[in-house]
Order: structure tokens, then C-alpha cells, then sequence
């Protein structure tokens, strides 16, 4: 169960406005297909109810701009599996999540998306390759709405068991951020006059990930999962104002709303070309049938310009059910 999850609950928290249309493309061809050859059709739904401990959360350099955190997450989709011919088969589903922190209201996200995938299985059995393309558009809104954005993605994948115990899993995706409120700039008496021209769309980029993995399942059904992701895209850092460090190798910047300001200091969001290294592990528990405990860690490592780096971490647990 967990594994399927990894390849599929995502929809980035990881974007092209030719998606939405490819989108509604992808699932007309499914239900073509589905007409033209008999299909068998499955339904399936899942839920996630889980917290975690990051301890940056505002991707700060160092110093007064690090803030570490708690949150809770409810997450839950549902959705479609269409065998449309031997080997190939759609997927089609729509999931929703809330994120709450403990302290740091601001980073608090509703996130809702949608994503098809095609799906095509080289040869018979458990042990056959499978390679899948997934469009996926989502919404995000967040307490502080100028950060709010919209997220397309494309994503090409490949997967296989090597014994009942060993899975392996990669895949390479490309992002498109669009902010949807990005509608303030730094003041004038903030930054020099060299930062003028410095736009405000903190959250319009585009960026290209690489994932790998590898999973093994103990004979008591819980299973261990490694991977690493290299994203060559941006970072949106936050960090106390002026700083002219962070200023010198921005693309844009803002206010941050994420934080309420002060009388004595202000905060802002940087946009940073960065490359991002992220590697993860997590454990799964079967609990029955449909449900599963979850325990993950992830450290990230951000290297961007002028030798500035940073990196974070955050561990939690989940408890899920899957039908």
C-alpha cells in the first residue's frame, strides 16, 4: 500500500497552462479507449492523518531567520483504474489536504489537485516493467496568500519488483509555479535603487526533479524505503530585511505573509536559483488489510549561488487506510 502511495498521492506539494487542457485530453482518450476495448474499471480511495517536526521551516540561511516547527496533516483522495487493453491501463483521481502548524500560522496550506496517468506494463506477471506519464495540476492556499500558487506537472516514471522482497522505482519530472496573488513589492526605502527593478513573483519558476528509490518488504509486511531526489529549479527563502547577501542573488522578492510584521523588523521571501538534494527514509507498518503506520525522515540540502547554502529536515509519522 505505501508504495503506491509514494508513486501516486503527489498531484508537489510538487506546472504549463497548456495542463489543464492536456489534462482533459489524457482522460478523453481513457474513456475512448474504454469504449472501444472492454474495461475493466476499479475504484479505490485512500486517507492520511499524520503530523511532523520540520526544523526550518521558512528555508532561512541562518541565524533569526531559521523557524522550526510542528504541523498536522489530513490528506485524502480518490479515484479511478481503468484497464483499457492487456498492459495498459489509466489512472484517473482528485485528492484534498490541510496542513496546520503549531506556531507558524502562516505557512498553513489547503491544497487540492487533480492528475491522469497512462500506465503501461512490459510483459506479464509481478516482476514486468511498468512506465507511466501523469499529468497532475494542483491549488495551493495558503494563511498567507500571497503565497498562494498553482502547480502543473509533468511526470515520466518507471517501476519494477525484483523479487518479492526488492522494488525499485524512478522517475523525472518538470514543474510549473505560478503564483496567483503576487501583488506587493519591496518599498523603495527598504533596498537600494538597484533592487528596483527586482520583480515580485515569488512563485513563478519552473524547475526539474530526478527521483530514485528502492524498497524492501520484510516478511511481516512492513517495508523500508529509500530514496533521493535532485531538483535543479529555485527555493523560496525567507530572511529578515535589508540583506543584501540574499538580495544579490534573488530573482525576486516580497514581503513574506507568512509572518506578521513588526514595528522593528520585516520579513521577506526570496526566489533563489538552487539546486535542492533531498534524501529520504521511511518505514511502513501494515496494520490490517487497508491500513498502515507510517514513519518518515527527509534531510534537504539547498546549494544556491555565491556559495550561499542551507539545509532543513522533518520527521513524522502517518496513519493511513486505502481501499
Amino acid at each position: 500500500m505505501h508504495k503506491q502511495q509514494h508513486k501516486n498521492s503527489r498531484i508537489p506539494l510538487s506546472p504549463m497552462i497548456f495542463s489543464r487542457t492536456a489534462l482533459k485530453v489524457l482522460a478523453s482518450i481513457a474513456l475512448s479507449s474504454a469504449v472501444a476495448v472492454p474495461a475493466q474499471a476499479n475504484t479505490f480511495a485512500d486517507l492520511r492523518v499524520g503530523m511532523a517536526n520540520e526544523d526550518n521551516v521558512s528555508k532561512g540561511i541562518g541565524g533569526a531567520d531559521i523557524h522550526d516547527d510542528s504541523y498536522l496533516l489530513l490528506e485524502g483522495g480518490v479515484g479511478k483504474f481503468l484497464q483499457i487493453r492487456p498492459g495498459q491501463s489509466v489512472t484517473l483521481s482528485v485528492s484534498a489536504a490541510a496542513q496546520r502548524y503549531y506556531e507558524m500560522a502562516g505557512f498553513d496550506a489547503d491544497i487540492i489537485g487533480a492528475q491522469a496517468a497512462y500506465n503501461h506494463k512490459f510483459g506479464l506477471g509481478a516482476y514486468a516493467p511498468t512506465v507511466s506519464l501523469a499529468l497532475g495540476l494542483s491549488q495551493e492556499a495558503r494563511r498567507g496568500r500571497e503565497r498562494d500558487r498553482q502547480l502543473h506537472d509533468l511526470t515520466l516514471s518507471f517501476s519494477k519488483r525484483l523479487s518479492p522482497a526488492w522494488g525499485v522505482y524512478a522517475a523525472v519530472m518538470h514543474e510549473w509555479s505560478e503564483g496567483t496573488k503576487d501583488s506587493f513589492r519591496a518599498v523603495a526605502n527598504t533596498y537600494p535603487w538597484w533592487a528596483w527593478n527586482v520583480g515580485d513573483d515569488i512563485f513563478d519558476f519552473t524547475q526539474s526533479s530526478f527521483l530514485a528509490s528502492a524498497d524492501y518488504t520484510f516478511v511481516n509486511g512492513s517495508t523500508l524505503t529509500a530514496s533521493y531526489t535532485f531538483t535543479d529549479g529555485h527555493s523560496v527563502a525567507s530572511g529578515l530585511v535589508p540583506n543584501d547577501r540574499l538580495m544579490g542573488i534573488s530573482s525576486a522578492i516580497a514581503f513574506d505573509p507568512a509572518f506578521e510584521p513588526s514595528w522593528d523588523s520585516s520579513q521577506a521571501a526570496y526566489l533563489i536559483k538552487s539546486d535542492t538534494h533531498v534524501y529520504a527514509l521511511d518505514w511502513s507498518l501494515a496494520l490490517g488489510p487497508h491500513s498502515a503506520l507510517d514513519f518518515g525522515y527527509e534531510y534537504r540540502d539547498i546549494q544556491a549561488p555565491s556559495s550561499i547554502s542551507y539545509s532543513g529536515s522533518r520527521l513524522g509519522v502517518t496513519l493511513s487506510w486505502a481501499y
